[in-house]
This record gives C-alpha cells, structure tokens and sequence, in this order.
C-alpha cells in the first residue's frame, strides 16, 4: 500500500539487486551514483522483515552523514510504512533534546541519526541496543569525509555482533574497503555504474568569462522556461551575493549553506518541495543525499574541483528515471577543473554558445581562454599599464602627472623594473615623485636613506664649547692627582701594582717619576715644623732634627 501512495510501479536496478540480497540476510556492500534509488532499496525489505516479526527495541539501526540525509531517510521509512505499523524517529544536532531522548527511550522500530549527534545520547543516557537487528550506513564515503569514522567504529563497538550490515557507498576508495571489512561478514558486491550520471540528464556548458557569469544566469533563470532550479556555488558569501540579485529580478529564491541552522534549511526545503520558491542557491551542502523531486534544472556557477562532486550536483536532477538539465558555466578560471570533466563527458556534454546579448563575454579555446578580458600579466606595474594609457601604470596611492622619463620608457629587463618600482614607492608615500628619485634604482634609493651622517670633529666645534672642555679636563686632572701615592709606602704600592716588582723609591734611573700632590706636601711639612726641617739627614753625619727628637723622648728601642 505504501508504495502504491508513493508511485513505485517498477524497481531501479540498485533496488532490483540489493532487495533480494537482503531478503536472504546477506551483507551488501553497494556502490551506486546519486539519484539511483539507494534509500528505497535497502527501507522497502528492511520494513518487511521487521513488520514479519514484530519485537520491541530499536531494530535497525541507519546512519547518516547529514541531517538533511537524515531527515529524508526518516520520511522514507514513514511513507512506506505507513500502513505497516512501524516506528521511526531521527536523531540529529539542531533540534529538541528532549523529544529525540523520549522516542529512545519509549523504544521505536527503527532509528535514523547522524553519528555525532547519537553519540552525545549514548554518553548522557544509556540507548539499548541490545534487540538491534540490522546497520546501515548509508552514503559512507561522505561520511568518512566529513571526520565521522571514529563516531561510527564507537558505535559500532556498542552493537550486538551478530547482525545484517549494510553498506551503502556512492564510489569504493580504500578507506571503504577497510572499514567494510570491519562491519561485515562476506559481503555481496554491488556496482551500478558509479562514474556516470543518470541517463535522463542533458549536459550543457558555457563558456563564459567571470565578470559575465552574474549577467548569464540572470539570462537563464526565467520562470517561463525553468520550472525548479538548483544553483551550486562555491562559498557561502557567494551563494548570498547570487541570491540578493535573483530576488531583485523578481525571482522567487531561497539559499542554503553551513551557516544556515536546521530551521531555516527545512524551511527552505519546504518551500521548494511546496513550489513557494522555484530556485535554490546552494553550496555542496545540497549535492548529496537530498532527495527533492521536480528538480527541472542544476546550475554550476563554479565548476567543481572534481569528477565525483560534478555528478553528485547534477545528480539532483533527473532523479528516478526522470529527464532534466545541468548547466556549468566555465570561465577561463575554471578551465584546469573542466579539462577533467570533459574527458569524461565527452560524447554527453554539449558546449553551446552564448546569447547575442552576451557575445562579449565569450570565452573560447577548450581551456577556456576569454576573448574579452584577459588575466593581466604577472610581471610589475609596467606589464600591468600597458593595457591602459603607456603610463607607469595605477598605483596603490596617489598616481605622478610627471611623465616618465625617456630612458625609462624604453628600457627592459631588471633594471628598468628597479626604476619603475622606485618611482611608485615615491608617488606612494610622499604624494608627489621627484626627479632624482626616479632614475635612481630601488637599491641605490634604499643605500642613500639609511646611510650615516659623519662624525663631529673635535675641530669644528665652537670656541665657547673649547673653553668648557679645557675646564672641564682641568677638574678630572686635579681629580686624578688626589687619588695618585706621592711617596713612601703608598709610592711603592703604586709602583708595585704597575709594575708588578717592588722596587726602592729612590732608585729612578730611567723611570717616570710620579707626580707629588702639593696639598699632601704641605700637610707632611705642617707636621714636621715643630721638630725641625731636617727630614731627610745626609749620610756623612749622624741623625739628628726630628729623628733625635723622637728617640730622645721615646728611647733607641
């Protein structure tokens, strides 16, 4: 009854060699592009066996990499068994807590989730697999993309070793092949063709040079001829930018990107099923496991960086058996993406030419080369304003109405570029160039700056700065002479910390005598006047003066 509601009348070729295989409770390992029917093929026996034997618990288990993923499956498993009496519910990030543990925990037949989002209720609360009967894991090579093997092999590990594994995969990399040999037992292999698109699918591209790009799919989207439209684009900002300029044309159009939460995504999904909004903006997030009817046409305004990405996108088309289009537009950009793409296509893909009203944006060559603006070259200013007016060409910064001079303008190779980048440098920080500034090189221009300024001599200084010099060195000498021995012990303890030899005060043949301090002299002489001036006796008479004095007083001993 379910399938009648939803308008099977015969099965595509993934359901009709996957439901056998798991009627007889085999594992499947499955390989099969977008679009093929994947989701019915293993929902519609899993329905019949659980329906046949009905328990309680979670049954079947179904994980998905995206929540929209998810959420179709969820409505799948609805619709086919509605009149069947069986349980679903779906777990992922973004919606109610409280209402995904409740359905856990009352138990449901069948329980779809993304892998991050079941791991955090496994971690808060215990989830019983304990009556689980079947895995799925459907579009795994995305999920093993997305980071999500680690979640998959924790949960895996929670479950009950004796089940029906399922694997459900849009290509069969190594890293699927590894992680099918840890799930499953002898699997049954799979291969609808993955590396083709649908058949109802007619390719078409454009080429197109960047700037036209907006103008062309203003052209393109008319209600009159395009009944639905899904436009991929390559980043977030872009998809906004687009959707801004159909909605000022009139355009009923909706975006969807990782910035958008889960409320405004299903809104938008609702509308489009719905037909409130006949066109959707979209970044990857729309180019796998979303199954929206009706889609008339797909539209790459980037070409995708490679093959398996490009038929997902214009596999949302032409879906079940259906007809559709995929439109690319390909700039000389895009050119070393859609080499790859047309090998493939080759006999599939027609290059159809542009309106009359947009012939200027031509871009022709198989690379994709544009006839109207070309890349500009990669070498400096001067490559860059030849296209212009033969100037040095436009500056960052305030631009010299000096013309160039003449040996510049005919001058090439290293030096001639070291003129020109001088003469910019100029015109950028001081607002006006000057003469010497532009037939000097960078380098020299650099040297000159950051030399040195000479060293003040002596000489030149002014007569009053000598005066307080000569001042000033008579204050440091006078210091000095303070500090120096004059005689006695202090003398040969100078001496010895020059010399490094003790030697007699008197001896001084041929040294340099020390200077005496005349403020210490007239001391010595204060104190010896009392006692006479004789402080120094000769040799050939006996000692008297201040010597005599003392010994008198105090005795030879």
């Amino acid at each position: 009854m379910g399938l009648t509601d939803m308008g099977f009348d015969k099965p595509t070729p993934i359901q009709e060699e996957a439901i056998p295989v798991l009627l007889d409770g085999k594992d499947i390992l499955a390989s099969a592009q977008t679009g093929t029917g994947k989701t019915a093929a293993f929902a519609i026996p899993l329905i019949e066996k659980i329906s046949a034997n009905p328990k309680p618990g979670i049954r079947a288990l179904v994980l998905a990499p995206t929540r929209e993923l998810a959420i179709q499956i969820d409505q799948q498993f609805w619709s086919i068994g509605y009149h069947a009496g069986i349980s679903s519910a779906c777990i992922y990030g973004g919606s109610d807590w409280g209402t995904q543990e409740k359905a856990i925990r009352e138990g449901v037949d069948i329980l779809v989730a993304t892998p991050g989002r079941l791991i955090d209720h496994i971690k808060v609360s215990s989830v019983d697999f304990s009556a689980l009967e079947f895995l799925v894991l459907d579009e795994a090579d995305r999920m093993l993309d997305m980071g999500f093997l680690p979640d998959v092999r924790s949960i895996i590990h929670r479950l009950p070793k004796k089940r029906q594994s399922l694997l459900f995969s849009a290509t069969l990399s190594g890293s699927i092949e590894t992680l099918a040999r840890e799930i499953t037992q002898d699997p049954v292999r799979i291969n609808i063709s993955s590396f083709k698109p649908a058949e109802g699918v007619t390719q078409q591209a454009y080429k197109v040079a960047e700037s036209g790009k907006l103008d062309l799919i203003l052209h393109l989207v008319d209600p009159k001829t395009i009944d639905s439209a899904i436009i991929f684009v390559s980043t977030k900002r872009g998809v906004d930018g687009l959707a801004r300029a159909l909605q000022k044309k009139g355009v009923k159009v909706g975006s969807m990107h990782g910035d958008r939460d889960q409320k405004e995504r299903e809104a938008t999904l609702s509308d489009f099923s719905n037909s409130r909004i006949n066109v959707i903006v979209a970044t990857d997030v729309m180019a796998r496991g979303i199954d929206v009817t009706g889609v008339s046409h797909v539209i790459n305004y980037n070409v995708p960086r490679d093959l398996d990405d490009y038929i997902h996108r214009i596999g949302r088309t032409a879906r079940a058996e259906k007809k559709g289009t995929a439109i690319t537009l390909v700039s000389p950009e895009d050119g070393r993406y859609f080499s790859t793409i047309s090998k493939e296509m080759s006999d599939r893909l027609e290059i159809v030419d542009l309106p009359e009203a947009l012939a200027d944006y031509a871009a022709d060559g198989a690379d994709g080369s544009s006839t109207r603006r070309t890349a500009p070259p990669r070498g400096g200013s001067k490559g860059r304003s030849s296209s212009r007016s033969g100037s040095a060409g436009p500056g960052r910064g305030r631009q010299s109405r000096r013309p160039a001079p003449a040996s510049d303008a005919g001058s090439s190779g290293q030096s001639g570029d070291n003129t020109t980048r001088a003469t910019t440098k100029s015109n950028d920080e001081n607002g006006n160039a000057q003469e010497t500034s532009e037939n000097k090189p960078t380098d020299d221009t650099k040297r000159t700056s950051r030399r040195r300024p000479p060293r003040r001599r002596k000489e030149d200084d002014a007569p009053a700065d000598r005066t307080k010099q000569k001042s000033r060195n008579d204050d440091n000498s006078r210091d000095d002479d303070r500090r120096k021995p004059s005689s006695g012990r202090d003398s040969r303890r100078g001496s010895e910390s020059r010399g490094g030899r003790s030697r007699s005060n008197g001896d001084t043949s041929g040294k340099k005598r020390t200077p005496v301090d005349q403020q210490q002299l007239n001391r010595i002489k204060s104190v010896t006047e009392p006692f006479g001036n004789d402080t120094k006796p000769a040799e050939n008479k006996p000692k008297g003066g201040i010597w005599s004095k003392i010994t008198s007083i105090f005795g030879k001993d």
